[in-house]
């Protein structure tokens, strides 16, 4: 009973410091004192399912659709009572009008003429307009807009397109039977509630890209096919385009293993298999890499500046990596001054070694929380022959080097460490594996083994039936996987434009802060046509540009926001206004 004993207070510590789903976590208590109360009654009957994963898992297409529809399918259905999420963080407006401007047909936008109102956090205005993100989830976001006018659409593409990879991936590591359970507990576990598919934040396109180029390794390294060279190019393509430093830190030991492994062949086939392997990989990321210069070229002027560096360069962020020196930045209004105080507070915390050291270290806790939660937990603490196994060892190193890379970033979202999500599957996958083998000796693993799939249902089923506004927001809950719950504060917003939708004619929201508006409520995002949309949202500045405003959007009904008021107040513009200093305002530049 040791080990349970161990088990339960990893599980303590991961609830009392994530806020973890309490279904999940009284799932596995219920699941261990069952396992040993009935361990043989349950091991025995478990079979026939077994040998029905084995037989569908051995139809490699149907195994892979399979994992990538059944999540994304549950939450499609669950959209009468959980309707398409609405955006609430800066990120996910910064996505949204990259996804708009290429949906447009456009790689970006003009600046426009009065740029100093409309600047939001993450969007650069100069020298073009345009958001500061790499371009891997705008081009899903615009997918979902061109096909059937929701850019969500593309979100559920992407993670649908992720399970079914993840899937693919494990089939080149594990039995085809095995592998359709793991896909299918992915499927479950990031495709109904996570932030991942309820947000537009993105995490799935990285993490696609790294499925793509584990699942490419492992078959790669048994046989050398073509195919699965273009599938791992498509893969650090992917990575690319949306994580590129944390797709470096996955694709050197990748890399490194691919090199090495024709060491043990004769030079001529040594020779003859690198060519197959590397050429097609080098030529399709060298052709997409210049597509991606040319990007950063329409939008910064130079193909080797990205959109990234011209948001630091101007706003003095984001400060991800210890050796950026944050430059002195006077920030025009007051939303843009406070976060940008707060990326110098969090960066600070990179110089202190101490800091940084606990740092990490909670920055663990959200990350296991959602990659593993307590029910995937199980399998690794009761598996002790697991991180010996030689079988997922590349893939562990692998995911170890991308761990290692977000640990030195400021932030550690789970969507940072997303290109190593196949891996962490795999890992998690593979303990169930030891855990099912050790059954032949002891009944209590093999319930164990047969049980942890259904705590992984069972809590998304609690959840589901709590309803949508059950679950208070914390910081770190919003990173649960089985769980997506959203600050009321951030839906402000959304409330107020819905408000606006609801009036006849076109509107100019001006927006009006108090010294003290807080870190991430910033109300001034908008999408890539600023003229032509219905409702433009822009900063109040000095009397002279908030004349020079209401002037040229003359043809529209101007509205006073205060947003900061509770509930924020929506009133017309007041005649004269733009005669008047706006409160706490410093004057424009």
């Amino acid at each position: 009973m040791h080990e349970l004993l161990i088990v339960w207070v990893v599980l303590l510590w991961t609830v009392a410091s994530a806020d973890v789903n309490l279904a999940e976590f009284l799932g596995v208590g219920a699941v261990l004192v069952a396992s040993v109360g009935f361990g043989k009654s349950i091991g025995g009957k478990c079979w026939r399912v077994e040998r029905g994963f084995a037989r569908i898992g051995r139809r490699g297409v149907l195994s892979v659709a399979l994992a990538a529809c059944l999540g994304p399918g549950l939450r499609l259905a669950m959209l009468p009572v959980y309707p398409a999420p609405q955006p609430g963080i800066v990120d996910e407006y910064s996505h949204l009008l990259l996804g708009d401007t290429l949906a447009q047909g456009r790689l970006t936008n003009p600046t426009h003429p009065l740029w100093p109102h409309f600047e939001a956090i993450h969007v650069i205005q100069r020298p073009t307009y345009n958001s500061m993100y790499m371009p891997g989830q705008g081009l899903f976001l615009a997918l979902g807009q061109v096909t059937t006018g929701q850019p969500w659409a593309g979100v559920v593409l992407s993670v649908a397109l992720l399970c079914g990879a993840i899937c693919w991936m494990l089939r080149g590591w594990l039995p085809p039977g095995w592998a359709l359970l793991g896909g299918l507990i992915v499927s479950i576990r990031l495709g109904v509630f996570s932030y991942w598919m309820n947000s537009y934040w993105g995490g799935a396109v990285g993490a696609l890209g790294g499925a793509l180029v584990l699942g490419a390794w492992g078959r790669l390294r048994r046989s050398g096919r073509l195919r699965d060279s273009f599938w791992m190019a498509l893969g650090l393509v992917l990575l690319m385009f949306t994580r590129p430093f944390e797709g470096l830190a996955l694709a050197v030991p990748v890399a490194a293993g691919l090199l090495i492994w024709p060491l043990r062949r004769s030079s001529g086939e040594r020779l003859r298999i690198l060519w197959r392997i590397g050429a097609p990989i080098l030529l399709t990321v060298g052709v997409f890499g210049v597509l991606l210069c040319g990007y950063f070229w329409r939008v910064t002027g130079s193909p080797w500046r990205p959109p990234y560096v011209v948001n630091q360069q101007t706003y003095g962020w984001p400060l991800t990596l210890a050796w950026h020196k944050p430059p002195q930045i006077e920030q025009r209004h007051e939303e843009l001054r406070r976060y940008y105080a707060w990326e110098l507070d969090q960066h600070a915390v990179l110089l202190s070694p101490i800091g940084r050291a606990y740092d990490n270290m909670a920055s663990l806790v959200p990350l296991w929380a959602f990659f593993f939660g307590p029910a995937l937990t199980l399998p690794v603490v009761l598996s002790p022959r697991l991180f010996r196994d030689r079988r997922i060892r590349p893939a562990l190193l692998a995911s170890l080097c991308v761990l290692g890379a977000v640990l030195v970033e400021q932030s550690r979202y789970p969507h940072y460490l997303g290109p190593a999500t196949a891996g962490l599957a795999l890992i998690w996958l593979q303990g169930l594996r030891h855990l099912r083998a050790a059954g032949r000796r002891s009944p209590r693993a093999l319930a164990l083994a047969r049980l942890i799939p259904l705590v992984v249902l069972f809590a998304v089923v609690c959840r589901a039936a709590v309803g949508p506004s059950a679950l208070r927001f914390s910081p770190i809950g919003l990173h649960v996987s089985w769980c997506c719950s959203t600050q009321e504060d951030l839906m402000d917003r959304s409330h107020i434009a819905a408000q606006l939708e609801r009036i006849p004619g076109r509107h100019l929201a001006i927006v009006r802060y108090k010294p003290e508006n807080r870190l991430f409520e910033a109300w001034v995002h908008n999408l890539a046509d600023i003229d032509g949309a219905r409702i433009v949202w822009a900063q109040e500045l000095g009397p002279a540009e908030n004349g020079r405003l209401l002037a040229y959007f003359k043809d529209r009904t101007a509205w006073l926001l205060e947003a900061d008021e509770k509930p924020p107040r929506l009133s017309p513009y007041p005649a004269g206004a733009d005669l008047r200093p706006s409160p706490n305002r410093p004057e424009s530049r």
